[in-house]
């Protein structure tokens, strides 16, 4: 799993990494771009979103539009077009940050709206959804939503970083972002007042605005100018006397309240030092009520005209509030969801998740049973209905993949933690994956295989502890138990051999039936990890690569081991790839690429991974065309077109963590807590 965190509260405490001078250059290319594009269009800046239907078995169901979020977009989207989609999770995977819904008659007719990063716009129910990206966003995250109905129609806000603010209105969304500030800054969040079209959104260094819908526009009107310099993560409210009150939180325990006079004012000072990330504003029974919510399990309560601390079952950091009747309900990190019923908070559903919990929205059924929503990381979607919380987003598995393999268009393989190995069989929309039973619980790292020309394909999967699997027939055994217990990390699969590789410099093969300690080559012992392997050829005319740390690759031959590609890199290698010894690839650390050529090595770099700064993490080679791709973290996919490596429209900006090729325009890509997207 990846590591807990609420990256995107701190990112809006601290400006992100870049610099003043690479965040306006940024945003001056966004801007000409957008005005580039209504210029040609002659519009106003305003896109039609392409839209693509997701079922909840994950399959995509073309409106007419571009596939775009659904499916990868930009080339057509209709049927039989080649488009990367979602196989896990459904209806997708990217860290979701915010939610608003307009109730309906019951759960499954209540309408959604989530958005999060890579600029990810979710529409729809649990029937079905619609996931989008505005063109105007510049796969901004998005951090915070609201919104009311017009008539029957919903009317919805979103805001989010680098002052990102997107309106949704006559079933589409168009870009609104105010020019205000620098423009570096984060929109944070946002609250729908009683009043139609009329809004309130706070921000970092304490920047509140007031914000009214005029048709197609949003316009920005500053308040509490001077009133705090710490950024703001929250805003709620409700109707007063003669305007809303409204309340709004953030760093240092900041608390601003707005009167009904209008003007802003600091409540509770220093009575807080956590950050606070979220409140809500009591209606009915709890009337008068604000609640604050924050880190460590902060919450506290206004009542009466006056704060004071509750007492949380839980010290995880908390996200999110809402409540309707008697009950408020938080969320927060590590999948926590607590409920406060009868002045007591108590915790929820514990283990249906554990990604962190970032949004909140529900409904008062008027039944005197509430319905709630909570989204999250990993596209997590959760529901509570009739007091139970269950998963509305579905996943392959949970587990975090860390190697695939595929033999052919209708079958391949990947592993993970705990021993998990799952296999994708059928073609395309009819593909399956299923989780197939073994005899290890170990953490498995790579899979390969070799496809002979007439049989099943011969799988093979290494892992921690020495952990080295073979698939014979339809069972998985243990092989190479006496070999040791060094964690295994790569593995390559030829026609009468194999070969592993590890930490420590761990070379093991097997030829003959026999498994082999290999020695490297003459003098010092290899001592560093080695991370991946290849090879081609048979018995005497077999070659085997493998590279590993410190831009070590070693080639083995017929008369034994050498040393190759010295001096040319220090950064670590983790993937040989290629059809031939001639063109073999090597990918690495910030971006390094190195490359074999009558006998000489010579090196280079990934422009899709150097221009995000990405480390590629694998590779995979097509063999009937010798097409390569590649994956790195920060969501990059490219593949290598003549000398050239180019980039794929990615759907998500999650770190990869392998690829696997099944033949032209059909490829796997895994990642962390069960993610999988498939290009066909």
């Amino acid at each position: 799993m990846l590591t807990e965190n609420i990256s995107f509260l701190q990112q809006a405490r601290i400006t992100t990494a870049m610099n003043q001078l690479q965040r306006r250059k940024f945003l001056r290319t966004a801007s000409y771009r957008a005005l580039l594009f209504a210029a040609i269009v002659g519009g106003s800046g305003c896109w039609e979103v392409p839209i693509n239907e997701v079922a909840p078995d994950g399959s995509t169901v073309p409106d007419g539009g571009s596939g775009d979020m659904a499916t990868g977009g930009g080339d057509g989207g209709g049927p039989g077009a080649v488009n990367w989609r979602w196989e896990s999770p459904i209806p997708q995977g990217n860290n979701l940050r915010a939610l608003w819904g307009s109730a309906g008659k019951s759960a499954d007719q209540d309408d959604l709206f989530m958005g999060g990063e890579a600029g990810t716009l979710i529409t729809g129910r649990s029937t079905g959804w619609k996931v989008q990206r505005s063109p105007g966003s510049s796969s901004r995250t998005i951090l915070g939503m609201t919104g009311y109905l017009e008539g029957s129609a919903p009317q919805a806000v979103a805001v989010g970083m680098y002052d990102l603010s997107l309106l949704y209105a006559s079933g589409q969304w168009s870009d609104q972002s105010p020019l205000i500030g620098t423009g570096d800054g984060q929109l944070t969040s946002v609250w729908a007042s009683p009043m139609a079209g009329d809004f309130f959104a706070v921000g970092t260094t304490g920047r509140v605005y007031r914000v009214s819908k005029a048709g197609t526009k949003l316009n920005f009107t500053a308040e509490a100018m001077g009133v705090t310099t710490d950024s703001l993560f929250a805003v709620s409210g409700t109707s007063g006397p003669t305007s809303p009150d409204v309340y709004a939180v953030g760093a240092n325990g900041r608390i601003l309240h707005r009167g009904s006079d209008g003007k802003w004012l600091i409540e509770a000072n220093a009575m807080a030092a956590q950050q606070l990330n979220a409140v809500w504003v009591g209606s009915g029974a709890l009337a008068g009520d604000v609640y604050a919510a924050g880190d460590g399990g902060l919450i506290m309560r206004k009542t009466g005209g006056n704060w004071s601390f509750e007492r949380p079952p839980t010290t995880a950091n908390l996200t999110a509030l809402w409540g309707a009747g008697d009950e408020v309900y938080a969320v927060g990190a590590k999948g926590t969801l607590l409920r406060r019923k009868a002045g007591a908070w108590q915790l929820e559903a514990a283990g249906l998740t554990t990604e962190l919990l970032s949004a909140l929205w529900g409904t008062d059924r008027g039944t005197g049973t509430n319905t709630v929503y909570a989204v999250g990381n990993l596209g997590t979607i959760l529901r509570r209905e009739r007091d139970t919380w269950s998963q509305v987003s579905s996943r392959v598995t949970q587990a975090s993949l860390a190697s695939v393999w595929a033999a052919s268009t209708s079958e391949a393989y990947a592993v993970g933690s705990d021993g998990l190995i799952i296999k994708h069989v059928g073609v395309g929309a009819q593909g399956t994956w299923k989780i197939i039973p073994n005899q290890s619980m170990t953490t498995l790292n790579a899979v390969s295989g070799y496809v002979p020309t007439s049989g099943d394909a011969d799988v093979w999967a290494v892992g921690t502890e020495g952990t080295i699997l073979h698939q014979a027939g339809s069972v998985w055994v243990v092989e190479g138990g006496v070999l040791g217990v060094a964690e295994l990390t790569g593995v390559w699969v030829g026609s009468d051999a194999v070969f592993v590789v590890g930490r420590g410099g761990r070379i093991y093969s097997k030829t003959q039936g026999n498994w082999n300690i290999e020695m490297g080559p003459m003098g010092p012992p290899i001592t560093d990890d080695l991370f991946a392997a290849w090879g081609v050829g048979s018995s005497d005319s077999r070659v085997v690569y493998v590279a590993g740390a410190k831009g070590l690759v070693l080639r083995r031959d017929k008369a034994g081991w050498t040393q190759e590609a010295s001096g040319l890199t220090t950064e670590t290698l983790v993937s040989l790839v290629g059809t031939l010894e001639e063109g073999l690839t090597a990918l690495g650390n910030k971006g390094t690429v190195l490359k074999r050529s009558s006998g000489r090595w010579t090196a280079s770099s990934a422009r899709p991974l150097t221009q995000t700064g990405a480390s590629g993490v694998a590779a995979c080679a097509i063999q009937k065309t010798g097409e390569l791709w590649g994956v790195g973290t920060q969501g990059v996919i490219m593949r290598r077109s003549g000398t050239e490596w180019l980039s794929e429209t990615s759907l998500t900006n999650q770190p990869f963590t392998s690829v696997g090729c099944a033949g032209p325009d059909d490829i796997f890509v895994v990642g962390p807590s069960g993610l999988i997207l498939h290009k066909y």
